[in-house]
């Protein structure tokens, strides 16, 4: 029967496919932990002293390209970075989206007063624009509906940015989008 001939072939395909993958190696096995880090970091009376987190890095003429969230133990903004290596970084001395031109909402009777500006993803495309979406959070990300929403911003050197007005997503009440942590 030519049916089961070719289920026999397909099974033993599929098990040789296993059993030769099996003998790879992971990717995650091949990392190692750099020891000197951190590689960035905020020393006292710099706008990022507190934290930093949420970074994006984008390799771009030879030159990696770092933004990044920053908090000087209040409030959270972006900032950016650049190396020649990944691991030897220039910062940028002030942030490069703050809270500032971000809309606080109201959210039924609920203001949202806008707290900070971080986790921002940055897309580049030759030869000179810079693209970032970037989370808006409010003073009450901590509960309730609508507490965060996404900007857009665009660049022509990663650093200086028009950020659009409104915002390109926010959340839908009461549904599993409705923003937060």
């Amino acid at each position: 029967m030519p049916g089961r001939k070719f289920l026999s072939i397909l099974l033993l395909g599929g098990i040789f496919t296993v059993l030769s993958l099996s003998f790879l190696a992971p990717a995650w096995a091949t990392w190692t932990k750099y020891e000197r880090n951190p590689i960035l970091e905020g020393k006292p009376g710099e706008w990022d002293y507190d934290s930093v987190a949420n970074q994006n890095v984008r390799y771009i003429d030879g030159v990696y390209k770092m933004w990044y969230g920053g908090n000087n133990g209040n409030i959270w903004q972006i900032g950016y970075a650049s190396s020649s290596d990944g691991i030897n970084w220039v910062k940028n001395k002030a942030p490069v989206i703050t809270t500032e031109g971000a809309e606080n909402w109201t959210i039924g009777n609920e203001n949202r007063i806008v707290k900070e500006v971080s986790h921002p993803t940055v897309v580049f495309t030759p030869p000179n624009e810079y693209e970032m979406w970037y989370c808006v959070v409010s003073t009450s990300w901590q509960s309730g509906n609508d507490r965060s929403r996404v900007k857009y911003a665009r660049s022509t050197d990663g650093i200086h940015w028009t950020v659009y007005p409104g915002y390109v997503l926010t959340g839908t009440p009461f549904a599993w989008d409705r923003g937060g942590y």
